[in-house]
Protein backbone atom coordinates (compact mmCIF):
# COMPACT_ATOMS: atom_id res chain seq x y z
CA UNK A 1 0.00 0.00 0.00
CA UNK A 2 0.81 3.23 -0.70
CA UNK A 3 1.78 6.07 2.05
CA UNK A 4 0.18 9.98 1.39
CA UNK A 5 0.21 12.90 3.28
CA UNK A 6 -3.34 14.74 3.83
CA UNK A 7 -3.30 18.11 4.90
CA UNK A 8 -5.83 19.79 6.24
CA UNK A 9 -5.76 24.06 6.91
CA UNK A 10 -8.83 24.29 8.82
CA UNK A 11 -11.22 27.79 8.81
CA UNK A 12 -14.43 28.50 9.98
CA UNK A 13 -15.45 29.16 6.36
CA UNK A 14 -12.64 27.76 4.46
CA UNK A 15 -11.50 24.30 5.45
CA UNK A 16 -8.80 23.45 2.87
CA UNK A 17 -7.16 19.91 2.24
CA UNK A 18 -4.76 18.82 -0.21
CA UNK A 19 -3.54 15.01 -0.86
CA UNK A 20 0.07 14.83 -1.94
CA UNK A 21 1.77 11.36 -2.33
CA UNK A 22 5.30 10.55 -0.56
CA UNK A 23 6.75 11.83 -3.72
CA UNK A 24 5.05 15.13 -3.45
CA UNK A 25 2.64 14.43 -6.23
CA UNK A 26 -0.42 16.42 -5.90
CA UNK A 27 -3.04 13.85 -6.05
CA UNK A 28 -6.47 16.33 -4.87
CA UNK A 29 -7.51 19.47 -3.49
CA UNK A 30 -9.98 21.61 -2.52
CA UNK A 31 -12.43 23.69 0.11
CA UNK A 32 -14.81 21.83 1.78
CA UNK A 33 -18.14 22.89 1.96
CA UNK A 34 -20.24 24.68 -0.51
CA UNK A 35 -20.55 28.32 -1.57
CA UNK A 36 -23.17 28.70 1.43
CA UNK A 37 -21.15 27.14 3.90
CA UNK A 38 -18.15 29.79 2.58
CA UNK A 39 -19.76 32.76 3.34
CA UNK A 40 -21.82 31.83 6.28
CA UNK A 41 -19.61 29.10 7.87
CA UNK A 42 -19.42 25.33 7.88
CA UNK A 43 -21.03 25.05 11.26
CA UNK A 44 -23.14 28.71 11.31
CA UNK A 45 -25.18 27.50 14.51
CA UNK A 46 -24.23 25.86 18.16
CA UNK A 47 -27.48 27.46 18.97
CA UNK A 48 -30.60 24.87 17.44
CA UNK A 49 -29.25 21.05 18.01
CA UNK A 50 -30.96 19.82 14.07
CA UNK A 51 -29.43 23.18 12.52
CA UNK A 52 -25.98 21.53 13.77
CA UNK A 53 -26.43 17.76 13.40
CA UNK A 54 -27.58 18.55 9.52
CA UNK A 55 -24.10 20.91 9.51
CA UNK A 56 -22.31 18.26 11.11
CA UNK A 57 -23.50 15.62 8.71
CA UNK A 58 -22.41 17.78 5.61
CA UNK A 59 -19.18 18.33 6.65
CA UNK A 60 -18.69 14.33 7.55
CA UNK A 61 -19.73 13.73 4.39
CA UNK A 62 -17.20 15.60 2.73
CA UNK A 63 -14.47 14.24 5.14
CA UNK A 64 -15.60 10.67 3.74
CA UNK A 65 -15.23 12.34 0.08
CA UNK A 66 -11.66 12.35 0.60
CA UNK A 67 -11.00 8.76 2.62
CA UNK A 68 -12.90 7.93 -1.20
CA UNK A 69 -9.88 9.23 -2.67
CA UNK A 70 -7.42 8.17 -0.26
CA UNK A 71 -9.01 4.40 -0.65
CA UNK A 72 -8.80 4.60 -4.73
CA UNK A 73 -5.17 5.30 -4.24
CA UNK A 74 -4.72 2.34 -2.21
CA UNK A 75 -3.00 4.18 0.62
CA UNK A 76 -2.52 4.54 3.93
CA UNK A 77 -2.04 7.92 5.37
CA UNK A 78 -0.44 10.39 7.50
CA UNK A 79 -3.23 13.15 8.62
CA UNK A 80 -1.51 16.91 9.20
CA UNK A 81 -3.43 19.79 10.50
CA UNK A 82 -2.97 23.23 11.40
CA UNK A 83 -3.49 24.25 15.16
CA UNK A 84 -5.37 26.82 15.72
CA UNK A 85 -4.32 29.57 17.90
CA UNK A 86 -6.65 32.51 17.89
CA UNK A 87 -4.12 35.14 19.00
CA UNK A 88 -6.94 38.00 20.25
CA UNK A 89 -8.27 38.69 16.79
CA UNK A 90 -11.43 37.15 16.88
CA UNK A 91 -13.99 37.70 18.36
CA UNK A 92 -17.76 35.14 18.72
CA UNK A 93 -17.39 31.43 18.83
CA UNK A 94 -15.17 31.09 15.92
CA UNK A 95 -12.32 29.37 18.33
CA UNK A 96 -15.73 26.97 19.52
CA UNK A 97 -16.60 26.89 15.80
CA UNK A 98 -12.87 25.49 14.29
CA UNK A 99 -12.32 23.47 17.40
CA UNK A 100 -15.39 21.32 16.66
CA UNK A 101 -14.24 20.82 13.31
CA UNK A 102 -10.95 19.73 13.89
CA UNK A 103 -12.39 17.14 16.54
CA UNK A 104 -15.05 16.40 14.10
CA UNK A 105 -11.97 15.71 11.61
CA UNK A 106 -9.91 13.64 13.34
CA UNK A 107 -12.45 11.14 14.80
CA UNK A 108 -13.57 11.00 11.28
CA UNK A 109 -10.76 10.47 9.41
CA UNK A 110 -8.49 8.59 12.34
CA UNK A 111 -9.67 5.07 11.00
CA UNK A 112 -7.68 2.13 9.92
CA UNK A 113 -5.93 3.84 6.95
CA UNK A 114 -4.48 6.56 9.17
CA UNK A 115 -0.74 6.03 10.38
CA UNK A 116 -0.34 9.32 12.02
CA UNK A 117 -1.89 12.38 13.12
CA UNK A 118 0.39 15.40 13.42
CA UNK A 119 -0.87 18.72 14.42
CA UNK A 120 1.48 21.79 13.41
CA UNK A 121 1.47 25.16 14.40
CA UNK A 122 1.19 27.95 11.46
CA UNK A 123 4.65 29.71 13.46
CA UNK A 124 6.33 26.15 12.93
CA UNK A 125 5.61 25.41 9.04
CA UNK A 126 5.64 29.34 7.61
CA UNK A 127 8.72 29.98 9.28
CA UNK A 128 10.62 26.91 7.51
CA UNK A 129 8.34 27.75 3.80
CA UNK A 130 9.78 31.16 4.56
CA UNK A 131 13.20 30.25 5.54
CA UNK A 132 13.69 28.57 2.17
CA UNK A 133 11.73 30.34 0.20
CA UNK A 134 9.12 27.93 -0.41
CA UNK A 135 6.08 30.15 -0.51
CA UNK A 136 3.03 29.05 -2.71
CA UNK A 137 2.28 32.10 -4.87
CA UNK A 138 -0.56 30.80 -6.95
CA UNK A 139 -3.97 32.79 -8.14
CA UNK A 140 -5.60 29.87 -9.22
CA UNK A 141 -5.28 28.29 -6.02
CA UNK A 142 -7.19 29.92 -2.70
CA UNK A 143 -4.52 31.25 -0.13
CA UNK A 144 -5.90 28.07 2.17
CA UNK A 145 -5.60 25.14 -0.41
CA UNK A 146 -1.84 27.02 -1.06
CA UNK A 147 -1.36 26.33 2.87
CA UNK A 148 -2.75 22.99 3.30
CA UNK A 149 -0.17 21.87 0.12
CA UNK A 150 2.63 23.92 2.01
CA UNK A 151 2.05 22.17 5.54
CA UNK A 152 2.10 18.86 3.60
CA UNK A 153 5.65 19.89 1.73
CA UNK A 154 7.02 21.25 5.20
CA UNK A 155 6.01 17.22 6.54
CA UNK A 156 7.41 15.58 3.49
CA UNK A 157 10.42 17.49 3.94
CA UNK A 158 10.72 17.40 7.57
CA UNK A 159 10.72 13.31 7.57
CA UNK A 160 13.10 13.16 4.91
CA UNK A 161 10.35 11.87 2.34
CA UNK A 162 12.11 14.67 0.04
CA UNK A 163 14.77 16.75 -0.59
CA UNK A 164 14.98 20.96 -0.62
CA UNK A 165 15.76 20.80 -4.15
CA UNK A 166 12.88 18.19 -4.77
CA UNK A 167 10.50 20.54 -2.74
CA UNK A 168 11.89 23.59 -4.98
CA UNK A 169 10.75 21.79 -7.84
CA UNK A 170 7.61 21.05 -6.88
CA UNK A 171 6.57 24.52 -5.73
CA UNK A 172 8.05 26.57 -8.36
CA UNK A 173 5.76 23.34 -10.81
CA UNK A 174 2.60 24.30 -8.54
CA UNK A 175 3.19 28.28 -8.94
CA UNK A 176 2.95 28.21 -13.02
CA UNK A 177 -0.16 25.67 -13.26
CA UNK A 178 -3.62 26.88 -14.33
CA UNK A 179 -5.90 25.22 -11.31
CA UNK A 180 -9.20 24.67 -10.95
CA UNK A 181 -10.69 24.06 -7.92
CA UNK A 182 -14.01 22.29 -7.90
CA UNK A 183 -17.49 23.93 -6.67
Amino acid sequence: MRKVVVAFDPGKKNFAYSILSKKGKLLDFNLLGNEVSQKEGLISNLKEGEILVKQYKKFVSDLRKILKIIKKNDAHFILIYERFIPRGLTKGNLSEIVSMLIGMLILTMNIRRCRKVVPVTAATWKVHRNKFELLIDNDTLSVHVSDSIGMALHYLLKENYLTLKKVKSIVKKINITNFKERP
